[in-house]
């Protein structure tokens, strides 16, 4: 029945109103690179690769010298093909970096999934998970999941990897709401695109903060520093994706056939694997 040609609303293929702040109240924004080989798949700063005297866009691993990506392996292998993706690193000096990554999903609804597969297929240890809330900075309160992990870098060679504990905390939102819960995210995109026809952008916001032994709940601080600076502009984004509510886009077939990506976000996902029916989308004004 929803694979019927019909038209939804929402705009689940147009362009993402959204620029990472290049700072926040102090915080400087780097921007990440990947290691594309899978025995090491380090990650390093746009500024690192540059200081090597490589090309940010074009750089080679500073550890094993393979490729580098804006996109992580466990992203491209997971992520269907036109997902997009914008990210920072945010650096204060004297606290731990906040890794800060937003994914949006398009029709195709597998562009976002609970963080308990890609974490784990990535050989990360995930040891507890748990609801936390924390003060948005204009009155209002924000529910979020939290998982305590086990960061396990590897490194060409094949030594022992190192394990870095750190805390993983994401929600996800949409125009009309925020939730911590993937259950209710699939609940109410069914609902809206049974009976409403309605397929905005869902937007999943995780923020990676590495864990400091001596100081196990530093972390809790550093996150009610950094929220009310950066929930802003999650608020723009879902005020200006709600501007959008009224675009239309035709659909001709199953919409797992369908996720193309018009937008100009910063890195969009390139797998092989799901470049089939995009033929069939058409966009309408």
């Amino acid at each position: 029945y929803l694979g019927r040609p019909r038209t939804i609303y929402g705009n689940p293929t147009g362009e993402i109103p959204l620029v990472m702040p290049e700072e926040l109240g102090g915080y400087k924004a780097e921007k990440l690179l990947f290691c594309t080989n899978l025995q090491c798949a380090r990650a390093f700063r746009e500024s690192e690769i540059v200081e090597a005297g490589g090309d940010a866009n074009e750089g080679k691993c500073l550890a094993c010298n393979a490729d580098l990506s804006p996109i992580s392996i466990g992203e491209e292998k997971l992520l269907p093909d036109n997902t997009p993706i914008f990210r920072r690193e945010y650096i204060k000096p004297g606290a731990p970096p906040i890794h800060v990554t937003i994914v949006f999903s398009g029709i195709e609804r597998r562009s976002i999934h609970r963080p308990q597969i890609c974490l784990v297929s990535q050989g990360n240890r995930i040891t507890n998970e748990y609801q936390y809330e924390v003060d948005t900075g204009d009155g209002g309160t924000l529910t979020m999941r939290v998982l305590d992990i086990q960061h396990v870098y590897g490194n060409a060679e094949g030594d022992k990897p190192t394990v870095t504990p750190a805390v993983y905390a994401y929600w996800l939102f949409n125009p009309e709401r925020e939730t911590d819960s993937h259950l209710s995210r699939f609940l109410r995109m069914a609902i809206d695109n049974s009976f409403r026809d309605y397929r905005p952008r869902w937007g999943y916001v995780s923020i990676s903060i590495q864990r400091d032994p001596n100081k196990p709940d530093a972390w809790k601080d550093q996150l009610a520093e950094f929220i009310p600076l950066f929930y802003p502009v999650v608020k723009q984004v879902r005020e200006d994706l709600d501007a959008q509510r009224n675009i239309t886009t035709v659909i001709s077939s199953k919409s797992a056939a369908l996720n193309v990506d018009s937008s100009e976000a910063e890195a969009v996902t390139r797998n092989p694997r799901r470049r089939d029916g995009n033929e069939n989308a058409q966009a309408a004004e």
